[in-house]
C-alpha cells in the first residue's frame, strides 16, 4: 500500500508539472493563427505594426502544489489588445482542457478582470485573484472554467470603432468575433469556457490535427469516470462525471460524432 501511494503521488506530481508547462504553450497557439489567417507579408508597414503589437501578449504564470495562476494586464484604453490577450487566455484553456480530460485530468477553474497588483517576484494579489479562486471553488462545482460576471459583459458588450471596413476594425471584428465564440452559457446558465463549441471545432479542423480525436477519447474517459463512480456509490463524483458528459454530448454535433 505504501508503494502504491508513493506511485501515485508521483504519477500526480508528473500530471501537474506537466500541465504547468502547457499552459504558456498553449497560450501562443492563437497568434499562430492570427498570423497565419491575416497574411502579414501582404499588409503595409503601420498594419504590420500593429499586427505586431497586438499579438506580443505576454501571460505571466504561477503554479503552487496544485494550482496554475495565469494572468496578463488589460488595458481597456487599448480595446484591441485588451481583446486579444482576453482571446488567447480563453484559447489556452480551451487546449488545456481538451488535451487533459482527453488523459484523465480533470480539473476546475475561474477567469476574471478585476482589478490586482504584480510583486516584483511575479506574485498578484487582489480582488482578480479571489474572485478567480471564488469562481473555481464556489462555482464551477465539476470540471470547467467559468467565466466572471465583468468578463463576460466585457466580451459582450459592442465593440468601439466603427464600421468602416479598416483594417483596425476588420481585426477587432476577429478577435471579439473569437472572444464570444470561445464562451457560452452552461446549462444552469453559468458562462464557461465552451472548449468543444463549433468555433474550437473549426479551430481544430486542420491537417495533421488530433483535436477529434482527442475529444472521443475525452468522452470515453468521462464514461469511464462515471461508470466507476456508480459502482463504489459515490454521489458526489456522478454528479460531477454526469454533468461533464451532458455537457459533451450536447457539443459532439460539432465534431462529427
Amino acid at each position: 500500500e505504501v508503494v502504491k501511494a508513493a506511485i501515485k503521488v508521483v504519477i500526480e506530481t508528473v500530471r501537474v508539472e506537466y500541465l504547468r508547462e502547457l499552459f504558456p504553450k498553449a497560450v501562443g497557439t492563437l497568434k499562430e493563427y492570427v498570423l497565419e489567417k491575416t497574411g502579414k507579408s501582404q499588409l503595409t508597414e503601420g498594419e504590420q505594426e500593429m499586427l505586431t503589437r497586438m499579438t506580443a501578449t505576454t501571460c505571466t504564470f504561477r503554479s503552487f502544489s496544485d494550482m496554475v495562476v495565469f494572468y496578463a494586464p488589460v488595458d481597456l484604453a487599448d480595446e484591441l489588445v485588451a481583446r486579444f490577450r482576453i482571446a488567447a487566455m480563453l484559447q489556452a484553456c480551451l487546449c488545456v482542457l481538451i488535451l487533459e480530460f482527453k488523459a484523465g485530468t480533470f480539473f476546475r477553474g475561474g477567469i476574471e478582470v478585476e482589478i490586482a497588483s504584480e510583486l516584483s517576484n511575479g506574485d498578484i494579489y487582489g480582488p482578480a485573484l479571489s474572485e478567480a479562486h471564488r469562481l473555481e471553488k464556489e462555482v464551477a462545482q465539476y470540471p470547467r472554467v467559468v467565466i466572471g460576471k465583468r468578463l463576460s459583459e466585457f466580451i459582450h458588450c459592442k465593440v468601439q470603432g466603427s464600421d468602416s471596413g479598416t483594417f483596425p476594425d476588420l481585426l477587432l471584428a476577429r478577435v471579439n468575433g473569437l472572444c464570444k465564440g470561445f464562451v457560452c452559457p452552461d446549462e444552469d446558465g453559468t458562462m464557461i469556457v465552451d472548449y468543444l463549441g463549433k468555433t474550437a471545432s473549426d479551430l481544430s479542423r486542420f491537417e495533421g490535427s488530433k483535436g477529434f480525436d482527442f475529444v472521443r477519447r475525452g468522452l470515453l474517459r468521462i464514461e469511464n469516470e462515471l461508470d466507476v463512480a456508480k459502482k463504489e456509490s459515490n454521489e458526489k463524483l456522478i454528479k460531477r462525471y454526469e454533468k461533464l458528459q451532458a455537457y459533451y454530448q450536447s457539443r459532439i454535433k460539432f465534431w462529427d460524432m
